[in-house]
């Protein structure tokens, strides 16, 4: 095709753009990175892929999603922080603890005990953690007790 005037084509390498689309370059990186206007990018995805260059990224950037999701699972083998990262984010986990009745009285109990408190300096007394239990039954029954 003969040139009509005006500036040159440019043209990119494919796989560098691939590559750059992957690891989350914006147009704007990408443009720096060819020594190039973010026009010409644009305009280069139209005639090498047919699609303008947003619809080219949102293809391209889920290689680098795989890969880097491939990576946190092998570091997570090895780093608790990110197995714990990715429990919560992909399995639902939480740090929340939720403890009722008998567990909440162990739980008291031992970290007071853990902290090395006395009973009397705790908020909250043991007999009144002991007791909910009883209390809690007392009230679906329909009686409350007066202790």
């Amino acid at each position: 095709m003969k040139n009509k005037g005006g500036r040159p084509v440019k043209n990119l390498n494919r796989e560098q753009f691939e590559n750059l689309c992957a690891i989350q370059c914006s147009l704007l990186e990408i443009a720096n990175f060819f020594d190039v206007d973010k026009d010409t990018v644009n305009a280069w995805c139209k005639r090498e892929y047919g699609k303008g260059f947003s619809e080219v990224f949102n293809l391209k950037r889920t290689k680098g999603f795989a890969s880097l999701r491939h990576r946190q699972f092998q570091l997570a083998e090895k780093n608790v922080a990110m197995a714990i990262f990715l429990g919560k984010n992909y399995l639902g986990q939480s740090d929340k603890m939720e403890l009722s009745g008998r567990q909440l009285c162990s739980f008291v109990l031992s970290r007071s005990s853990a902290m090395g408190q006395r009973r009397s300096s705790h908020p909250v007394s043991t007999t009144t953690i002991i007791d909910m239990p009883r209390r809690r039954q007392a009230l679906k029954s329909g009686r409350e007790e007066n202790s």
